[in-house]
């Protein structure tokens, strides 16, 4: 466990593996689409691992036919790149 938040916590270096949030807007694509629908494990390798709604509970336990909502939180783990990607293109 020490070895993979190792890889997360890099001081000072840039992380190979990263944990974001991307908010779903009303015009995103994720809006109302299931989790296995979004298919971000397998095109961005980016698991969605947990979901904030709107009053701010976290959903930790996130289902594949968990519909994503707007206003909701993304948590998101899997590679910097992709993550910073994600960030800029939703958030």
């Amino acid at each position: 466990m020490d070895d993979f938040f190792g890889r997360v916590f890099k001081l000072g270096v840039q992380p190979d593996v990263d944990v974001g949030q991307v908010t779903i807007a009303d015009a995103s694509p994720f809006a109302s689409r299931t989790v296995a629908a979004c298919d971000l494990r397998r095109v961005r390798n980016v698991s969605i691992r947990a979901i904030r709604k709107q009053d701010g509970a976290f959903d930790l336990n996130v289902e594949p036919q968990r519909v994503i909502l707007a206003g909701e939180t993304l948590i998101l783990l899997g590679p910097a790149e992709q993550i910073y990607d994600l960030e800029a293109l939703y958030s």
